[in-house]
């Protein structure tokens, strides 16, 4: 008796998922202040014994919280990295340290510092692959702990001042050295771009700068500037290394999730060893060409056969 079966969604989600582990964490600063933050584990790191994989930090801007870094989630699980969102002192649910209103910045690079070692903690993060992405003066704090940290991998910052609440910039950025450093700002903030690239060229940072039109500011920017996110994403990406630690394509390895009226099926694969087939199946599922798409033939032990959309198996290829 032939079997049919309806494929009710097929969709593809490049490894790691967040849904390996998404949870809220507690961290302490070196000066008492409690803080939280949500992180976003790798699925596909988790059982490989001595795999890790890349990390980043993401810092908000003043008067915002964790929650505004939603949009940049997503393409920064595609390409592959462990992600730590976390709520400076004084923001959303972490609470105030030792000093409270302007004078609190000054101690916020505690915050940092104690994110980057959080993720250092863990078996599954690669502690020399750490960036740091921050907004307004959640960037001058990135700034500030790359400055003590010769480790952090490289930086992004959005809508940077230069001594915004009084926290400074421009030294750090000159001490930032030969690191990978791209600054988004819109045109409204020029003035503050040109102070901080000659102060960045001075300490030889390897910086790169995109201007946007209007005037969006920090993470306002991923509203104004389209596919934003998704770039930022890929520039971080780009540095990293092409060998060393746990190679990438054991993270990153596409993984096909198929929803089915009978289950959920996922199927591994493997672009290096079968680039066009792969490419092309990818290509197909993002376009929705499987969805609704029922398996036409079944044989119970030993196969199925699906992916024709007239449903017989007699279909063109797509």
């Amino acid at each position: 008796m032939r079997h049919r079966f309806l494929l009710a969604a097929l969709a593809l989600i490049l490894l790691p998922v967040l849904a390996a582990e998404n949870k809220a964490v507690a961290l302490k600063a070196e000066d008492g202040a409690e803080l939280a933050g949500d992180f976003y584990g790798l699925h596909g790191i988790d059982g490989k014994k001595g795999a890790k994989a890349p990390a980043v930090v993401l810092l908000h801007e003043v008067a915002k919280d964790r929650k505004v870094w939603g949009p940049l989630l997503e393409p920064l699980r595609k390409a592959g990295f462990h992600v730590l969102a976390l709520d400076l002192r004084g923001h959303g649910a972490s609470k105030q340290g030792p000093r409270a209103g302007d004078e609190a910045f000054a101690d916020a690079h505690q915050d940092v510092e104690a994110a980057v070692a959080w993720l250092r903690a863990r078996p599954d993060v690669d502690a020399d692959r750490i960036t740091l992405v921050g907004a307004s003066i959640g960037g001058s704090l990135a700034l500030q702990c790359a400055e003590k940290d010769a480790k952090i991998q490289a930086a992004v910052l959005l809508s940077p001042g230069t001594a915004y609440k009084g926290v400074d910039s421009l030294g750090p950025i000159k001490a930032f050295g030969d690191r990978p450093l791209w600054i988004v700002s819109p045109e409204s903030e020029l003035a503050q771009v040109k102070l901080l690239q000659e102060a960045a060229k001075d300490g030889q940072a390897r910086l790169e700068t995109r201007i946007c039109p209007g005037t969006g500011h920090g993470t306002a920017l991923f509203a104004t500037e389209k596919g934003l996110a998704e770039d930022l994403a890929k520039w971080i990406q780009k540095q990293q290394p092409q060998t060393g630690g746990a190679a990438m394509s054991d993270a990153t390895d596409p993984v096909a999730t198929i929803e089915t009226t009978l289950g959920t099926i996922k199927i591994q694969l493997f672009l290096k060893d079968a680039p066009v087939t792969a490419g092309n199946f990818i290509k197909l599922a993002e376009k929705g060409f499987y969805d609704g798409v029922i398996f036409h033939r079944v044989i119970p032990g030993f196969m199925i056969q699906g992916g024709d959309p007239t449903g017989t198996g007699r279909g063109g290829p797509g």
